[in-house]
């Protein structure tokens, strides 16, 4: 299901009320960088981005012990970046791989829906970084949506 928000505001102005939310919830400090002027992107990709921005500090919030969040969006060499970083205790390779890792495995269906790349890496007491290149070329005849929401090109 499709976020009201984006429908109403668009991509940029989601991501930013729900890192405002999130501080708000968690009273963790949170830095952006969201650089997506003249940038028009399709719906299914909006609405993608922002359900992994959702897990991500969903994960944060639940696992991490972080005090300080950095999220960047912007489109790069024709792809959409988007880079969450916490500073809290950080991921363990084991532990992304675990079987009930359930939301990192939505986030990286999302991605692969899209024929996009997730990396997660982290660092014990450094932190943990999500980084998402998605192609933004991606049209949306050659997309389809199924029952749980994901995208299939």
């Amino acid at each position: 299901m499709r976020p009201q928000i984006l429908d109403n505001f668009g991509l940029e102005a989601a991501v930013e009320w729900q890192i405002r939310e999130f501080h708000n919830r968690t009273d963790i400090r949170c830095h952006r960088i969201i650089d997506l002027k003249n940038v028009v992107i399709g719906e299914h990709l909006a609405t993608a981005i922002f359900r992994i921005l959702q897990e991500a500090l969903t994960n944060i919030m639940r696992h991490a012990k972080a005090t300080m969040v950095q999220v960047f969006l912007k489109k790069q060499n024709g792809n959409i970046l988007l880079k969450v970083r916490d500073n809290g205790k950080g991921i363990m390779e084991s532990e992304s791989t675990q079987p009930g890792s359930f939301g990192l495995a939505r986030m990286q269906e999302r991605v692969r829906s899209f024929g996009g790349e997730l990396t997660i890496s982290g660092t014990p007491g450094n932190g943990t970084t999500i980084t998402v290149n998605i192609s933004h070329d991606i049209t949306p005849e050659t997309t389809h949506i199924n029952e749980s929401g994901v995208l299939s090109i």
